[in-house]
Parts: structure tokens; sequence; C-alpha cells
């Protein structure tokens, strides 16, 4: 009888030992798992030279070409600069092939037998550029008077060639010269035909293209029973 509370004694002791040791157990089993944390820091860019290269190139447009083998041989014709059009000269800046005409008129002081005489001068001219040089076909006329009152006249007709050196125009010319100066005594005149060659130069004060207005001075020089010459000034306008 003894022996059986003894044993049962000790069952008991060793069911309440296991049962003090699995309850703990089983309650940590039962609890609820954790909520989740934050999620982790993305890793920073490495700040290392290898990573720090450039960005990688764009691709190209187009497919780049395979290689080929240089055999030594040129593979088309060489390419040449287009040869430049064949233009004609036309002379100096400015200047254009065609014609033209000259209209002018101004004051002209001559001196005739050591005779001064002055006046009023007037001319116009036809002709045209042809490459570097103009030709002119002149007609002029003078009116004035001796220094002692004597009416005098005077007319030339000439050819003269003129080239360009920016504004300014120079020419030379030859031609003849009819001149009349009234008598003293009568009222005749004294006449004299005389060829004699001049000489210009003219500014273009107002240009546009081909068309300008012009001062111009010239030195005539006559040959006749005694030599005819003088200076003339003049504003013409040429077209």
């Amino acid at each position: 009888m003894r022996r059986r509370i003894r044993s049962s004694r000790r069952r008991w002791s060793v069911a309440t030992a296991l049962s003090g040791l699995l309850t703990p157990a089983l309650a940590i089993a039962q609890e609820p798992p954790p909520a989740p944390g934050p999620p982790a820091p993305a890793p920073l860019p490495s700040t290392s030279p290898a990573a720090a290269e450039a960005p990688p190139e764009a691709p190209l447009p187009y497919p780049e070409p395979p290689p080929r083998a240089y055999d030594g041989a040129p593979h088309g014709p060489p390419l040449q600069a287009p040869a430049p059009e064949a233009s004609r000269p036309e002379g100096p800046t400015g200047w254009k092939r065609g014609f033209g005409f000259k209209l002018h008129a101004g004051g002209s002081w001559q001196s005739f037998y050591s005779l001064a005489i002055y006046g009023a001068s007037f001319g116009a001219a036809a002709g045209g550029t042809l490459d570097h040089v103009a030709l002119w076909g002149a007609f002029e006329g003078f009116v004035g008077v001796t220094e002692f009152g004597l009416p005098a006249r005077m007319a030339r007709s000439s050819f003269v060639v003129e080239t360009h050196l920016g504004d300014f125009r120079i020419g030379a010319g030859t031609g003849l010269l009819l001149v009349a100066v009234t008598r003293a005594t009568s009222t005749s005149s004294m006449t004299a035909a005389a060829p004699g060659f001049s000489a210009h130069l003219s500014y273009d004060l107002v240009a546009l293209e081909q068309h300008a207005v012009y001062l111009a001075g010239r030195m005539n020089v006559d040959f006749s029973s005694a030599i005819l010459w003088g200076p003339s000034g003049s504003l013409g306008f040429r077209y």
C-alpha cells in the first residue's frame, strides 16, 4: 500500500515538473509573429573613379561600314573641286558692258593770243564700256567774252578714252576745235580751226549703280596759229 502511494507521488512530481517546463514553451509558440520592420536603405552609388566614367556614347544614326583591307589601289576617282564658271570680264569693279551717255555744264577760262576768254561751257557724250575702258564720242560748246568784252564762241568734237579708279575716272582724248571771236572794228568774226587734245578727271558725288552725278575738271590744249589752252570745271550726270 505504501509502495503504491510513494510511486503515485513520484509520478505526480514528475508530471508537475514536466508541465512547468512545457508551459512557457507553449506560451511562446502561441504568441503572434512580430510586425515587419522598415526596409533596409538602398546602397549609395559608388564614388570610385571607375564608377565616375563618362556616359556611354549615343549610337550612330547609321550603321558603321565594315572594315575592308587596303590593297594599295585607289577604290574610286579622286575628288576634285568643281571648276569655276567661266565669266567674261566686265572691267573694273562697278562697271558693266553697255551703252551710256553724259551731260555736263560749267565754267571755263581760255587763253588765245595772250587774250583771256571766259564764259560758260556745256557738252554731251555718248558711248559705252568695253572691258576695262569706256569709249566716248563727245561734243562741247562754249559761249563767252574776251577780257575786252568781245563775244567768243567755240565748238569742239572729240574722241575720249576713260578708265575707272574707285569713285574717280580719268581719261584723255583728241579732237578738233572751231573758235570764232568777234572783231572790235566790225561785226565780222575772226575764226580758226585747231586740232588738239584734252585730259580730264572726275569724281562721283552720288553714285547709283551705273548712274552718277559727278564733278569734273578738264585741261585742253589746241594748236592753231597760236596755242589756245585753258582749264574748265563742270557738274555732270552720267547714265
